[in-house]
C-alpha cells in the first residue's frame, strides 16, 4: 500500500536489504473459473510497486488547480433590508445558482469584483449591482479563486428600465433612489 514502509531482507543483493517506502502501487487479480467456458484456468493475482529508500523525502506531484470552465449566473446578496451591498472597492457577494444550501445573505460568497465600463484611479464610472439583481460572474484564466463580475442580466423579476419591445431603438441609463420607490 502506498505511504507504508517495509523491512526487506534476505536479497542477495545486501544494499538492497534495507528499509523502503512504498510510493506507488498496482494489484491485478483475476478468476477466470468465474467466467462461462474458463473453469480450468487457476486465480492469479498480480502486485506490482515502486519503492524508495526510506530515508529519502518524498512528495507526491502536486494536484492541478481546478479550472472553471466559462461564465456562471449568480444573484447579488447582502443583508437584509439592504438593497446596496458593497466593501470599499465597489466589490459585492453572490449566490451562485448551483448554491442551494447556503443562505442568500451577507456571507454568501467572498468579495467579488465588477468590472465597470471606465475605471482608473480615482476616476471613472462606477455602477454597484444592487442585491437581487442578476450577475454573469466569469474567472480571470479559469482560476476559481480570481472571479470576476462581467456584466448584468434582466429577467422576470429584473425588468428592463423600458418598455419593450417598444423602446428597443432608445438607449437608457436610468438610476434608482437608494431606499426609496422612485426614480
Amino acid at each position: 500500500m502506498a505511504g507504508r514502509r517495509i523491512v526487506l531482507t534476505g536479497h542477495p543483493q545486501a544494499n538492497l536489504n534495507r528499509e523502503w517506502q512504498v510510493v506507488a502501487s498496482e494489484l491485478h487479480g483475476e478468476q477466470p473459473q468465474a467466467v462461462p467456458g474458463r473453469q480450468g484456468a487457476g486465480t492469479a493475482l498480480e502486485n506490482h510497486f515502486a519503492v524508495i529508500p526510506a530515508d529519502r523525502t518524498w512528495r507526491p506531484q502536486p494536484l492541478l488547480k481546478p479550472l472553471v470552465d466559462g461564465p456562471q449566473s449568480a444573484v447579488v446578496t447582502g443583508p437584509a433590508g439592504e438593497e446596496i451591498f458593497c466593501d470599499e472597492h465597489g466589490r459585492v457577494r453572490v449566490k451562485f445558482n448551483w448554491d442551494r444550501y447556503n443562505p442568500a445573505d451577507q456571507d454568501s460568497s467572498c468579495w467579488i469584483r465588477v468590472a465597470q465600463a471606465w475605471a482608473g484611479t480615482g476616476f471613472g464610472h462606477l455602477a454597484i449591482p444592487r442585491v437581487g439583481q442578476e450577475v454573469i460572474v466569469d474567472f480571470l484564466n479559469g482560476d476559481p479563486d480570481q472571479p470576476i463580475i462581467m456584466g448584468r442580466t434582466y429577467h422576470q423579476e429584473n425588468r428592463t428600465p423600458g418598455s419593450l419591445p417598444g423602446t428597443k431603438t432608445q438607449m437608457t441609463i436610468r438610476s434608482k433612489t437608494y431606499k426609496g420607490s422612485g426614480f
